[in-house]
């Protein structure tokens, strides 16, 4: 895969080979008072592979990581931060990077967990990597009994709250006799 360095009016300036073979391949940021741009390449389904490489083509280093999905990618001097997605929850990782030598520079931190059932969380940092801010969105899940009043509505008083739960949906069931509810969290 090759980045084209493209002037405003889209003349090429130069092109860089930035990874081997892959099926999926996009650049993700440039690192702050470095030459080195991070790129992503997808290794199989859960796995990529950050990469390194400076604006000749240089490579530097690289690191794998699970679950990184559709997650955003970042950088601040001395760290990348990635968002990873398991199936309930979202993660922000803060990676270690050493801007001279383009090395990732030991295993990610994860300084931010939270509810995935919302939707994704959206995060900026620092350029220093000092400070983050994050936006989470959350979501609540509640399963009711209600009554129908023989038309067409449904009563759904506070005591037939039966479940509040949070990031994942509970699955619930009323018997066909109507003496049972079978609740699933």
């Amino acid at each position: 895969h090759f980045i084209d360095f493209t002037s405003m009016d889209g003349t090429r300036k130069r092109r860089i080979r930035a990874g081997g073979r892959t099926d999926w391949f996009q650049v993700e940021t440039a690192v702050p008072g470095s030459p080195w741009i991070i790129v992503r390449s997808s290794i199989d389904g859960n796995t990529d592979e950050l990469r390194a490489v400076d604006e000749t083509g240089r490579f530097g280093g690289s690191i794998t990581v699970q679950d990184l999905n559709a997650g955003y990618v970042t950088a601040s001097r001395g760290a990348i931060w990635a968002q990873t997605g398991g199936r309930f929850q979202n993660d922000i990782l803060r990676i270690p990077f050493d801007e001279k030598t383009g090395r990732f520079g030991g295993p990610p931190e994860k300084v931010y967990s939270g509810d995935r059932g919302g939707g994704p969380t959206i995060y900026s940092v620092t350029e220093d990597g000092n400070a983050i801010v994050v936006i989470e969105s959350r979501t609540e899940f509640g399963a009711w009994e209600a009554v129908w009043d023989g038309g067409c509505q449904f009563g759904f008083p506070a005591s037939g709250r039966r479940v509040r739960a949070h990031g994942k949906a509970p699955v619930m069931r009323v018997s066909p006799d109507g003496e049972q509810v079978l609740i699933q969290q």
